[in-house]
């Protein structure tokens, strides 16, 4: 609380709801910490998020605006120019703020929310499983389809490349050193 300049209360509610989610744990006499999530447990949260992801983009494909399409394009369109500056931190910020913009334009708000804790879970799962932040060379070019798919309102191709490039993502993570995906890394 001293750190963040905030009240003991709000910290302690804030704090709380971030145990519920499961972001920390809590250990009477010990204090709070950030939850670790190890490979083993990699593909059941890339599970949640095709989940999520896949179920949103069908609503996306029958329902978003163009102004809701066109936010999607500028995430991508982000995404790019992250990719140039080879920055991994960006380039991981960039494509998970696609990802969350897709689930945005789907326009469901539990969705959204669910989404927003699986983002914070994969940013702890990245760092838990190896000394290096590591993003994909490729990666405004593997999200490519996304936009596309979505734009075309074709719903059975977006849930397809949605699931495809979540399934890399898992093979990346689970056993990098089998990756035949080049990658960008940032030490911790």
């Amino acid at each position: 609380a001293g750190q963040l300049g905030v009240s003991r209360g709000p910290f302690r509610e804030a704090a709380q709801r971030l145990v519920q989610e499961g972001l920390l744990t809590a250990t009477p006499g010990r204090g709070l910490r950030v939850v670790t999530i190890g490979r083993d447990r990699i593909p059941a949260l890339y599970a949640a998020r095709t989940s999520v992801e896949t179920t949103a983009a069908r609503l996306a494909v029958a329902r978003a605006t163009d102004p809701e399409v066109a936010s999607v394009r500028a995430a991508y369109d982000a995404l790019v120019s992250a990719g140039a500056s080879q920055d991994p931190r960006r380039i991981g910020d960039a494509d998970l703020t696609l990802h969350w913009t897709l689930v945005a334009a789907g326009g469901n708000p539990w969705l959204l929310r669910w989404m927003t804790t699986l983002i914070v879970e994969v940013r702890v799962a990245s760092f838990t499983v190896s000394d290096e932040y590591a993003v994909r060379a490729d990666s405004p070019e593997s999200h490519e389809i996304l936009v596309d798919r979505l734009e075309a309102r074709d719903a059975d191709g977006l849930v397809a490349a949605i699931t495809t490039n979540l399934e890399e993502a898992v093979a990346r993570l689970t056993a990098p050193q089998e990756a035949a995906v080049e990658t960008i890394e940032e030490p911790h």
